[in-house]
């Protein structure tokens, strides 16, 4: 439980700098235009990562050979950003005292104590007197054991899964924190050859072994697979998911984006959501970005969509009509300058792509006739 507490604090909670801007440049030649009612945070990967390993099971985690090499493959580096919108004071003084050791002990140990009175309750009503008895018969190495086995098995497990989030979701109630949206910016270029392959989803040169010669395909693939690498998680099985939107394609940078709105719903629980996830590249380096909500949803379920998209980023720019304005240039041309000035606009037009060869010869031949 201290651990997907750590995570999730860790995650998304631990910043650096604290600002309160409309233009943010999140590195890699992106600046973005933020509602001016949000306060901004970030943190770099190598600050994150000091605040990682001061966890043990973390810091054996993050120093392992397999983890490295996964973020050389993505392009993780020590200059990599997460950035953090939030809406109010509360959740900025949550944010704040995540960032420091000592404000982190204070929320591990308000954490634990939400914590242990559930817990405690729940052994007193599960371990009955003569299971007691058993355990007292067992020796110390056995009981151990049999005690982790215990805590392993599904009742158990989703015990604690729905009160780590009851507790977790009552710290954030605490400090208003209803809503955010993440930002997240490599510093360094992803592997060469997995660019190059994600670079073909969507052509007929798809080098994957699933569905994905075109976007719908693709997004076909997407809708099924993101609830079934949710429900590998403990803590997501027992959510279901709703797409509202999906978008993928090549946006204004020639690179592959994906981007979707999503409802996250429980039986088991009332701690329901709505959110947002994009993915892209620019300059061969990751771009992801996402946002949450629990509360108010309605004015926030867009937010990444509306800062990401005037960048170009979740599609191509729209073209300026160049062709109308060469053909109202021609037209000015004829009233001033005659058919020779005329003759010559329309060959530049040609030679600069303006025109193709079909329509340079068409206006030609009208001109002329």
């Amino acid at each position: 439980m201290k651990k997907l507490l750590a995570i999730l604090v860790l995650g998304l909670l631990l910043i650096t700098n604290v600002a309160q801007a409309k233009n943010i440049d999140v590195g890699n030649g992106i600046t973005l235009d933020i509602p001016k009612n949000y306060k901004y945070f970030e943190i770099n990967y190598k600050k994150l990562k000091s605040l990682l390993v001061t966890f043990p099971n973390l810091k054996k985690q993050i120093r392992s050979k397999d983890f490295k090499e996964g973020l050389k493959l993505f392009g993780v580096g020590n200059n990599s950003k997460l950035m953090i919108l939030v809406e109010n004071q509360e959740a900025l003084e949550l944010i704040k005292k995540a960032s420091t050791s000592s404000g982190l002990k204070e929320i591990m140990k308000d954490y634990e104590v939400l914590m242990d009175v559930p817990i405690n309750e729940f052994v007193e009503e599960k371990f009955t007197p003569d299971l007691m008895k058993k355990l007292e018969k067992m020796s110390e190495k056995k009981a151990t054991k049999w005690i982790e086995e215990w805590w392993a098995k599904p009742t158990q497990l989703k015990f604690l899964n729905q009160l780590s989030t009851d507790v977790l979701m009552s710290l954030l109630e605490k400090y208003n924190l209803h809503k955010y949206a993440l930002i997240m910016t490599m510093d360094k270029k992803m592997d060469n050859d997995l660019y190059n392959s994600l670079q073909t989803i969507g052509t007929s040169q798809c080098v994957f072994d699933f569905k994905c010669k075109n976007n719908k395909d693709f997004q076909q693939y997407i809708i099924k697979e993101i609830p079934n690498w949710a429900k590998e998680s403990s803590m997501y099985k027992d959510y279901l998911f709703e797409f509202k939107k999906i978008k993928t394609g090549i946006n204004s940078n020639n690179d592959l984006f994906f981007y979707t709105q999503a409802i996250m719903e429980s039986d088991v629980s009332d701690y329901n959501s709505k959110g947002e996830l994009f993915a892209s590249t620019k300059n061969e380096k990751i771009i992801l970005a996402g946002s949450t909500c629990f509360k108010n949803c309605d004015d926030f379920s867009k937010i990444v969509y509306e800062i990401l998209e005037p960048m170009g980023l979740l599609a191509k720019k729209e073209p300026k009509k160049e062709k109308k304005v060469a053909k109202e240039k021609v037209k000015q041309t004829d009233d001033n300058n005659g058919i020779a000035q005329q003759l010559n606009d329309l060959n530049e037009l040609h030679k600069s792509g303006v025109l193709t060869d079909e329509e340079f010869t068409k206006a030609k031949k009208k001109l002329l006739n």
